[in-house]
């Protein structure tokens, strides 16, 4: 990603429209075409628009056009050039810069939508990919719930939740904040202010329980990284990961390669971490974030790769190799422990902010250089018990089972289940044969208030599954179903922001809830 905006007036569909002053390398007309699909379809305020811009500005000049943040050739990129890198996964594209599992998914999405792929080059087709295909899509609504009048700080917002490259938050606020708030002039001065309009934003798929925060990243292949090693032992509930596909080398070099020390390293990190069983992708991505991409004094100085101390001592090593070898051990063990598999378990273990916010965001920067930089991980999980199915096909999980921060209420609460954010009417399966005990509209009192259309099951183990705030059910209380019968539908009722389906795994009827995603092998 690019950290400072090129000396460019080149434009992109067409003739350009520069800006004057700070805002003279951006292509304003883009802006307004931007403003009026964000706005008129999906309900953003100019304030968010301006926030959205200011990030867009400094990653591609506004430039649908960009690729690898370069938009400043003297003769000013043509569509002929970009199309080059239509199928080069590895190279950022577009307005937002999609790199990786994202660049293709793009490109994808222009065959299928546009009829050509090369059509990503259009700002119609971006903008709606950004609201209806990308994978960080969830995260839109996140950032429309939370903006506020302030268009820095909806700059900073889209930035964390979003856009997340290594700018510290600092060098946020005094680049792509300032330069959001001249957009947002320019944007008043052109008509361009309009206010939220919830009922449109609150569309977008990725929908979570009572407005809880998704906290989702984009994910590579839909799947959530709940796991990425392989267990000795495997046992009932236990996740057993093994590796299914190839690292992507040239991602993988790409990436190394701009990391400093580490750039010697990266067959290292790989025979290291094929030796403890894990996925080497996860590891690069921690150590990534522990030492700012290998510029962290504790890193140059004491070949500390992930912060490890003992007793508030920083551990000193005289290689990395010895470095990145005491790491990985230390996080196959962490990871070899029971309820330990999680990215969020793990914050809880390598993040310097152990506050629930903290190791959110801790999270999201490991996830995100898994996906957007590594193309995504190259293990997957499968349940050990083999006892439940995943209830929708081609699912999309847009929250775990977890304790996160409510972003309405800023309130910690706990996730008992875990979403799939999917389109209103996808069917719903059942995860397992059973009795139906419950089907219809939960009810303050009922045990099922907040969960809108409700569907219950008892399972022949003694264990229950909770399928809420379907548009409609499609069984009866009393009724026998087997693995797999369609029992509802998709949709968004009682406490909830948006389309998706919510999926408890039970111990007892009204309680006992455990995490499913394991069970699932998600």
């Amino acid at each position: 990603m690019s950290d400072e905006v090129s000396k460019s007036r080149s434009g992109s569909e067409g003739e350009s429209e520069s800006g004057t002053g700070i805002l003279a390398d951006i292509n304003m007309k883009n802006v307004e075409e931007a403003y009026k699909i964000m706005h008129e379809k999906y309900g953003f305020s100019s304030e968010l628009i301006a926030g959205i811009m200011g990030n867009w500005a400094v990653e591609s000049g506004i430039n649908t056009l960009a690729v690898e943040g370069d938009y400043a050739e003297a003769d000013g990129r043509s569509e002929k050039t970009a199309r080059k890198y239509t199928d080069v996964a590895s190279k950022g594209i577009g307005l937002g810069q999609w790199t990786a599992t994202r660049h293709t998914a793009l490109v994808n999405y222009a065959k299928e939508v546009e009829g050509d792929k090369y059509k990503w080059i259009q700002i119609s087709t971006q903008m709606n990919f950004m609201f209806e295909a990308d994978s960080g899509r969830p995260n839109l609504k996140t950032v429309a719930e939370r903006s506020t009048s302030n268009v820095i700080e909806n700059a900073i917002l889209f930035h964390d939740e979003w856009e997340r490259s290594a700018d510290s938050a600092e060098k946020v606020r005094e680049k792509r904040g300032n330069i959001a708030n001249e957009i947002y002039k320019y944007m008043l001065e052109n008509g361009m202010d309009g206010k939220a309009d919830e009922t449109k934003y609150r569309n977008i798929i990725g929908g979570t329980d009572n407005g809880k925060d998704s906290m989702t990243s984009p994910q590579s292949n839909d799947k959530k990284i709940l796991s990425a090693c392989t267990n000795k032992n495997k046992g009932d509930n236990e996740t057993v990961c093994e590796a299914t596909r190839e690292v992507n080398k040239e991602l993988w070099n790409k990436t190394y390669a701009s990391s400093g020390k580490f750039k010697e390293s990266s067959d290292y990190v790989l025979e290291v971490s094929k030796r403890n069983s894990i996925d080497p992708i996860v590891s690069t991505a921690i150590m990534f974030v522990q030492t700012s991409r290998g510029t962290t004094d504790d890193f140059k100085k004491k070949n500390n790769v992930a912060r490890l101390s003992d007793g508030g001592q920083v551990r000193s090593y005289n290689n990395i190799e010895a470095g990145i070898d005491d790491f990985i051990k230390d996080l196959s063990n962490n990871m070899n422990k029971k309820d330990n598999k999680s990215l969020l378990k793990l914050a809880s273990i390598y993040s310097q902010d152990n506050t629930l916010v903290g190791r959110e965001k801790w999270v999201k920067s490991v996830q995100s250089i898994i996906d957007d930089d590594l193309g995504g991980v190259t293990f997957t999980c499968s349940s050990g018990s083999g006892k439940y199915i995943i209830p929708i096909d081609n699912p999309h999980v847009t929250s775990q089972f977890s304790d996160r921060i409510n972003p309405v209420t800023g309130v910690a609460e706990s996730h008992k289940g875990i979403d799939f954010g999917e389109p209103a009417g996808t069917p719903i399966k059942a995860s397992d044969g059973g009795t139906i005990i419950f089907s219809g509209s939960g009810t303050s009192g009922s045990g099922y208030g907040g969960y809108g259309n409700v569907v219950h099951i008892a399972h022949e183990s003694g264990e229950y599954t909770l399928y809420a705030h379907m548009q409609k059910t499609n069984v009866k209380e009393g009724d026998t179903v087997k693995q797999g019968d369609v029992i509802g539908f998709v949709g968004s009722t009682g406490q909830s922001t948006g389309n998706h389906l919510h999926f408890e795994i039970r111990k007892e009827m009204m309680g006992g809830q455990v995490d499913p995603a394991p069970i699932l092998g998600l």
